[in-house]
C-alpha cells in the first residue's frame, strides 16, 4: 500500500492503541506499525497494555459472576477464600477484582489468581448500597504502606505526561511533568514508575533515586 502520510501524532495514537490489548504475552499490529515509521516515541506507554490473552478463562467466570451475583471461590497466591464479586476495573495494565468478604471490601488482582470457580446460585448477593468500583480503586497503590512517609519529585517526559497525569487524577500538561507525589510504599511506586523506562526520572530524595537504581541494577544481574 502507498504511505499513508500519517503524522507524528497519528502515529503516536495508533501506538498506543496497538500496546492497549496484548493476546497471550503479544501486542498485536506493531509490526504493522514499525512499517508506517515507528513506534520508538510511544515505548514509555507500556502501563496501558492489558494482556487479555493471558488470563482468558478467570476474566470469563468473574465477569459471568459479577453479572449474575454468584459468589466464587478463587485460589489467591496459594490460599483459597470465598468472595462475593462486586465488580472488575482495569488499571495500570492489570484488572482488578473488587469483592465481598467476611473481612469487607477487599482487592485482587486477577493475574494472580491461580483458580476460579463460580458456586451456589445467581442472586446469591447484593453489592452494597450506593457501591463505586471507582471509589474503591481511586487510592493509589503506593499510598497503602507502612514505609516512613516521603515526598518524591518525579519528572516525565512530555511523550508520558499525559499518561502520567491521568494516572494521578490530575489535569494533563503541555509538555512535560513535574510532580511531587506522596509515598507511604517504596516497592509499589518504583515497580510503577519503572514502567515509564527512561521517560521518568526521580529529582528527589537521593536515597529514592539509589533505591532504583538498585532494583535496576539487580534485575540487570540476573538476566543471562
Amino acid at each position: 500500500l502507498p504511505d499513508p502520510g500519517l503524522t507524528e501524532e497519528e502515529r503516536v495514537a495508533l501506538s498506543v492503541a496497538a500496546r492497549i490489548v496484548r493476546l497471550g504475552g503479544s501486542h498485536t499490529g506493531l509490526a504493522a506499525l514499525l512499517k508506517l515509521g515507528g513506534v520508538e516515541r510511544a515505548a514509555g506507554l507500556e502501563p496501558l497494555g492489558a494482556d487479555l490473552g493471558a488470563e482468558p478463562r478467570v476474566l470469563g467466570v468473574l465477569f459471568d459472576a459479577v453479572t449474575s451475583h454468584r459468589n466464587v471461590e478463587i485460589l489467591y497466591r496459594g490460599e483459597s477464600r470465598s468472595v462475593s464479586p462486586y465488580g472488575l476495573a482495569h488499571r495500570r495494565g492489570h484488572w482488578y477484582l473488587v469483592a465481598g468478604t467476611d473481612r469487607g471490601e477487599r482487592v485482587y488482582r486477577v493475574d494472580r489468581i491461580d483458580e476460579v470457580e463460580a458456586v451456589g446460585e445467581s442472586g446469591a448477593f447484593r453489592k452494597p448500597r450506593g457501591f463505586d468500583i471507582r471509589s474503591v480503586m481511586r487510592e493509589q497503590p503506593w499510598e497503602a504502606g507502612e514505609d516512613p512517609a516521603v515526598e518524591v519529585t518525579v519528572r516525565f517526559d512530555a511523550e508520558v505526561g499525559w499518561w502520567a497525569a491521568r494516572s494521578l487524577g490530575m489535569d494533563e500538561p503541555e509538555g512535560e511533568l513535574v510532580v511531587t507525589i506522596p509515598v507511604t510504599n517504596r516497592s509499589a511506586f518504583i515497580g510503577w514508575l519503572l514502567t515509564f523506562g527512561d521517560a521518568a526520572e526521580v529529582l528527589a530524595p537521593a536515597e529514592i533515586r539509589a533505591e532504583i537504581r538498585e532494583r535496576v541494577r539487580s534485575v540487570l544481574e540476573r538476566l543471562p
